[in-house]
């Protein structure tokens, strides 16, 4: 590579937004390929709901956990002015080193939260694991067919329709109207 290439790609690793925008793009590939290869709707009763949030909610805390765990200067922060333990006792910190201290924690936290805000987003945006945690608790009063049913069977029908399991030709509407709800109550919540 010519010297110049060498110093516009060191300059642009050093860029914040250019490394938040490698992050992004990172998780928005990795939600996609985690969704396609690992998650499908249980499509049961009582089981959706835990089943969808755990894969809306989790991967977003472990990459928030990462996130800290490989700023370095997390650690310093943490043992610097955190850790009462850790700082020699002849050491005290002024309330300067705190502020300071508490807005690099700040900007760390910032910078920590690109990834699981990402997750998070294109995960609403999708709808899929929102459409299986929510399914159980459509409201489906207003059409007809759901009068004469019981509850439990209304619940099991309900659980099975982010799976599109084969039903009867009059839920397919419903089942369908209920998907498009659910996304867009999913997008909306953004």
């Amino acid at each position: 590579m010519s010297p110049d290439l060498n110093c516009i790609s060191s300059s642009l690793l050093r860029s914040e937004p250019c490394i938040n925008s490698l992050i992004a793009i990172l998780t928005v590939c990795g939600q996609q390929l985690f969704s396609s290869y690992t998650f499908s709707c249980p499509c049961q009763v009582g089981k959706n709901f835990y089943y969808g949030s755990a894969f809306l909610v989790v991967p977003a805390l472990i990459l928030l956990i990462a996130g800290y765990a490989l700023r370095g200067q997390m650690w310093t922060v943490a043992s610097e002015y955190c850790c009462c333990s850790c700082t020699p006792p002849y050491r005290r910190s002024s309330p300067l080193e705190r502020r300071l201290a508490c807005l690099m924690f700040f900007d760390i936290t910032g910078r920590a939260l690109v990834a699981p805000l990402t997750w998070l987003t294109v995960t609403l945006l999708t709808g899929t694991y929102y459409e299986c945690a929510a399914s159980e608790f459509a409201s489906v009063d207003q059409y007809p067919m759901f009068a004469n049913v019981t509850p439990s069977k209304r619940e099991e029908m309900l659980a099975g329709f982010p799976c599109y399991t084969s039903a009867p030709s009059d839920v397919i509407p419903i089942r369908d109207e209920v998907a498009l709800l659910h996304r867009y109550q999913s997008q909306v919540s953004l």
